[in-house]
């Protein structure tokens, strides 16, 4: 069979076609009547936009994105509704966060007698023997006095607490978290933290930065399905914010988890994992990871503690209490071998100093590793 160059020529080009279509890009979302912030100032809004998967495809007027509309793609009407981009936390403790929404919330506990009631409350929802913790409170939203075991010990007879202050660099314990940790009038403190004591020598139940761990190191480790609940509430959480994206520097043991929830398509934010600085030893230049939805690579350092709690490092001493400067949670000569190691494997670095003496320090330190390149 003989076929003429003109009929060979069309069977060519509508196989080109047949396969050019074949390989359109459909969109599976429409959003369409929206007002969206495009961040050029050229063009600074737009009413529609394509998204296959986890991309945005375009962004333009409504006939623009029609190139990338399929038989199955899904509209969406914005209804003149305002759509930006999502927001970016940049520290966040994931698996602490999640773990609080679940616990107590003490957070705008606003009297010392709501502090009481709510941990109270607390305690007859739950099983004997569990414990109770985050809660995250404030003293100085009832004046500044700091809670004592005494104020819940009759509540929570049957529950070890453990419950943070909200900057994370304190905890009250009751009597029987006390007596779990093996703590009392004769326990000394521990270098870089402090046991509060009442005049008599006998513990408040107040437990500052590295003595916190006396009774944190107690604490049950969260199951790998606690693990996953805690971080389910608060991803969701977070995109109820609009945030989609974090850097998550808990040091719980979350990024296993994560990895599962990813490989389960249940990971609905972006996440940035940090490792605690001290563990650059162990660690490799292989660590970093820059996959799309969940990446390594940050390591995360104290220098201090924080303000609310008295363990900042200042060079002056605290107004309300003129024998205290705060206090140094890292050794700074451990702490410049650790930035050093980690420079060495090229991986991402984020130290929290509050105090002015801490900040200093840190500065100097930076300053010392820069002469070496320099």
């Amino acid at each position: 069979m003989i076929i003429s160059k003109r009929l060979f020529f069309l069977f060519v080009i509508s196989i080109i076609l047949s396969a050019c279509n074949s390989n359109k890009i459909t969109a599976d979302i429409f959003v369409i009547n929206g007002v969206i912030w495009t961040g050029n100032s050229e063009k600074p809004k737009a009413e529609a936009m394509a998204i296959k998967d986890d991309s945005i495809l375009a962004v333009g007027s409504y006939d623009a994105i029609q190139k990338f509309k399929g038989e199955k793609t899904k509209i969406i009407d914005a209804k003149g509704n305002f759509i930006t981009s999502g927001f970016i936390d940049t520290h966040v403790h994931l698996l602490m966060g999640g773990n609080s929404l679940l616990n107590v919330r003490l957070r705008d506990a606003k009297t010392k007698q709501e502090f009481i009631n709510r941990i109270a409350s607390f305690a007859k929802k739950i099983k004997s023997n569990q414990w109770i913790v985050e809660g995250n409170w404030d003293h100085t939203l009832w004046g500044g006095t700091l809670p004592k075991k005494e104020w819940i010990d009759t509540f929570t007879k049957d529950h070890p607490v453990a419950i943070y202050r909200m900057d994370g660099h304190m905890i009250l314990a009751n009597s029987t978290a006390l007596k779990i940790a093996g703590i009392d009038k004769n326990t000394p403190n521990v270098k870089n933290g402090e046991i509060v004591k009442n005049p008599d020598g006998t513990p408040t139940g107040i437990l500052k930065s590295e003595a916190m761990y006396l009774v944190l190191n107690k604490i049950p480790s969260l199951t790998n399905i606690e693990k996953e609940k805690a971080i389910h509430v608060a991803q969701d959480y977070f995109l109820s914010q609009g945030v989609t994206s974090i850097h998550d520097v808990d040091s719980l043991g979350g990024y296993e988890i994560l990895k599962k929830m990813h490989s389960r398509a249940n990971l609905k934010i972006r996440v940035y994992s940090a490792d605690p600085l001290s563990k650059c030893q162990s660690l490799s230049s292989k660590t970093r990871d820059n996959e799309k939805w969940l990446k390594k690579g940050l390591l995360k350092g104290f220098v201090d503690g924080s303000l609310g709690s008295h363990t900042a490092a200042f060079n002056n001493p605290y107004s309300d209490k003129l024998d205290d400067k705060g206090l140094f949670i890292s050794n700074m000569d451990s702490l410049y071998h650790w930035i050093s190691k980690a420079d060495d494997k090229n991986l991402q670095v984020t130290v929290h100093a509050i105090g002015d003496r801490a900040n200093n320090s840190l500065l100097d330190t930076y300053e010392q590793m820069s002469n070496l390149f320099f």
